[in-house]
């Protein structure tokens, strides 16, 4: 569920998530609105700079405009915080449906603020998240440290959260604690050309392998790095690979 603006860029995304026989119904459009958009930069070795246009139309979202029966229909809720007040609300009618909630903070903290999320926010976001997956810079921001181990560890006790936390680390591969263990991923050496999406192939790949595949997190998590390896080969923001491309990836099993 978001909302798009009736230019140029908004029917770009609804034909592109069409193309991939995405349900749009609950893809709202604003009436003279503009999309949020982004422009990649990537250079030789496929590392990645986002410069990022928000538009006036998915910021804007209230709960007001939403039809929150479209829960009915979902059996995992996931969301980016954005915008923030507003993906609160419809995570806690999740929460209240016992839909789990993934949390996947995608941008760093100083960004997340500057769109109206704060630590209180996030605390009670915290609250109906069966996941939380934040980016590196966001997880060190929030728990005031750059080591990974106590990073994850400082993150789960100065939010009290009790679900699976993933800390995603580029090319250090990931964490996954999750019951009271803390397991590593490595990352899948290969020649990456573009990491654009990496993020997010590693994320909804888990999504896929933890509750609906129903893997361990250990071998979602395998899984995952493997969806995101295969990403990082190819130009372009829609690389993910398909299922058939993720299985037949023999490094992950």
């Amino acid at each position: 569920m978001a909302r798009i603006g009736d230019d140029d860029s908004g029917r770009k995304i609804r034909k592109g998530l069409e193309h991939y026989n995405i349900n749009t119904a609950w893809l709202m459009t604003k009436q003279g609105g503009t999309s949020l958009t982004t422009h990649i930069f990537v250079d030789p070795i496929g590392a990645k700079t986002i410069a990022l246009y928000m538009g006036d139309s998915l910021m804007t979202v209230s709960l007001n405009d939403l039809d929150l029966s479209f829960l009915d229909h979902c059996k995992v809720l996931y969301t980016d915080l954005f915008p923030p007040h507003t993906a609160v609300a419809v995570a806690k009618a999740a929460k209240a449906r016992d839909i789990p909630v993934v949390f996947n903070m995608q941008v760093g903290w100083p960004l997340m603020e500057a769109f109206g999320a704060n630590r209180s926010l996030i605390s009670e976001m915290l609250e109906y998240s069966a996941v939380f997956a934040p980016c590196r810079s966001a997880a060190f921001d929030l728990a005031g440290t750059d080591e990974p181990n106590e990073c994850i560890r400082k993150l789960r006790a100065d939010f009290c959260y009790q679900g699976i936390i993933i800390l995603t680390l580029g090319t250090e591969g990931s964490l996954i604690e999750h019951d009271g263990r803390l397991v590593k991923i490595p990352a899948y050496q290969v020649d990456a050309v573009d990491t654009t999406g990496a993020g997010d192939s590693y994320i909804g790949a888990f999504l896929y392998a933890y509750y609906f595949a129903g893997f361990d997190p250990e071998t979602a998590g395998r899984f995952s790095a493997a969806a995101a390896a295969l990403t990082c080969m190819r130009v372009g923001a829609r690389s993910t690979p398909s299922l058939e491309e993720v299985n037949s990836f023999n490094k992950w099993r």
